[in-house]
């Protein structure tokens, strides 16, 4: 017997003695306390007495429990379920419903009446903007804004961006062309000359295909560097010990910036040069030697002009509204960032000794890559060949290696380990220096970083040059 059942019998037993105090009045055995109810001693019936002490003869019917108390219904007995048939929906209660209160969030917006609006959290009682965010409406419905990118609050509250503006990191900024808080067009006083446009505030620069101080130089015929931007950055020099037969003047290797400027893709010839001394400030005297002369010679027109000293490369280069490139600006150009070893690449002939990693072949007429020394290039040129006759170098110019050398504007200054920027060099102790190698060099004279020098009066068959312009005002 279980104790459900047990519970069941109790509870019985005590509704049929209630039930039968009310129908026999009188004497009742007191209420059993405890938990278990206790044996009582059977009803004695024969000390039941009247008033004169005689017992009472109880008619049959009152001492006879009618059938109808006797037989309580079972719904009345069954008052408490089963908890063996308890249904397992019933019975099994998920632990979740056993919390009476939900485990709310402390910064739950819906805490605070009215709710917070965006960007916002309760403490409780009052909405607080969240990290990186502000109030500027003072008013919790509209909830709290960012500075970082908001063209309506940029950096601040109410600081508003013009309406083509972005805000980027809390600061308007005008598209490309576009000035000042309302992002307009610049201005320029004085106004910019021909062949310019206001490129910034009271900043001038050269249209298209034009450049130079005054931008009166036609870009044709000449290519820029960097191809875009305003500065080229490489590194000038070579490392002692080694780089290929370098040399103590061209180290430390160290960096260089240079502002934007423009190189002559070919080097100046022959007929230009006679162009100029025929219509223009040039002179050209006779030459201490005719030897490979290419000035007005007619069969030659198309060589690179030599037998030039620096005074008469630098009227040419003027009078054309340009200038001899500096060396570091040489170098950019041949070198480039990439730091190649020749112009054209780090190619070489493999019986280029001193160069590891030469694996072409001996060069030959149609394989040369520069008119350098017959025993070294095998280019099939004793002496000059025409402008632009090998192919263009990695930038793009023609005859950076070989054919003559270049003068450039600088002076040999030593180098130093630290970074420079548009380095140049004008000690007059200084010699002069050129660039390139020619048609009667061994390799490493085609070098991008070797430095050859001489004075500046020096007129030889194997020294000419290219000019130079910045690429603005």
């Amino acid at each position: 017997m279980n104790d459900n059942t047990l519970r069941r019998l109790f509870f019985s037993a005590w509704l049929l003695l209630g039930l039968s105090a009310c129908l026999f009045p009188g004497d009742f055995p007191a209420a059993v306390t405890g938990d278990t109810p206790e044996e009582l001693p059977p009803a004695d019936l024969s000390e039941t007495l009247d008033a004169e002490g005689d017992a009472l003869d109880l008619p049959p019917e009152t001492s006879d429990i009618p059938p109808e108390t006797t037989d309580i219904p079972p719904e009345t007995v069954d008052v408490l379920p089963e908890t063996d048939d308890i249904p397992p929906e019933i019975a099994d209660v998920p632990p979740e419903t056993t919390d009476i209160l939900p485990d709310l969030d402390p910064h739950d917006t819906l805490d605070c009446d009215p709710p917070c609006g965006p960007n916002m959290n309760c403490d409780g009682e009052h909405c607080e903007c969240l990290d990186g965010f502000t109030n500027c409406d003072n008013d919790d419905a509209t909830g709290c804004v960012s500075f970082i990118d908001n063209p309506t609050h940029c950096g601040a509250c109410d600081l508003a961006c013009a309406s083509n503006a972005t805000c980027i990191d809390g600061e308007c900024r005008c598209p490309p062309g576009r000035f000042g808080p309302m992002c307009e067009p610049p201005t320029c006083t004085p106004a910019c000359g021909t062949h310019q446009y206001c490129a910034a505030p009271d900043t001038c620069a050269c249209d298209e295909g034009w450049a130079g101080p005054a931008c009166v130089v036609s870009t044709v015929g000449m290519l820029r560097f960097p191809t875009n931007g305003d500065q080229l950055v490489y590194e000038r020099g070579c490392t002692e010990n080694a780089d290929p037969t370098c040399a103590r003047s061209e180290s430390p290797r160290h960096q260089v910036t240079l502002d934007a400027y423009f190189l002559d893709a070919y080097l100046v010839m022959a007929a230009d040069f006679l162009d100029c001394v025929q219509h223009g400030p040039c002179v050209y005297d006779d030459p201490p030697s005719s030897a490979n002369e290419t000035y007005d010679q007619s069969a030659l027109r198309d060589h690179p002009i030599n037998y030039v000293n620096l005074a008469q490369a630098n009227v040419y280069c003027a009078w054309v509204g340009k200038r001899l490139p500096t060396e570091a600006e040489w170098e950019g150009a041949a070198a480039g960032p990439e730091k190649r070893l020749f112009p054209w690449g780090d190619a070489c002939p493999k019986d280029w000794d001193g160069i590891s990693g030469c694996l072409e072949q001996e060069w030959d007429g149609n394989s040369a890559r520069a008119n350098c020394h017959e025993d070294v290039c095998r280019d099939g040129h004793p002496a000059t060949s025409t402008v632009g006759f090998f192919a263009a170098s990695a930038s793009g110019l023609f005859d950076l290696a070989g054919n003559v050398n270049e003068w450039t504007s600088s002076r040999a200054c030593d180098y130093g380990p630290d970074p420079v920027t548009n380095p140049e060099c004008s000690e007059a102790s200084k010699p002069q220096v050129m660039r390139g190698g020619s048609f009667g060099s061994d390799w490493s004279q085609l070098l991008t970083y070797r430095r050859q020098t001489t004075f500046a009066n020096t007129r030889a068959d194997t020294l000419g040059f290219r000019c130079a312009v910045s690429a603005g005002p």
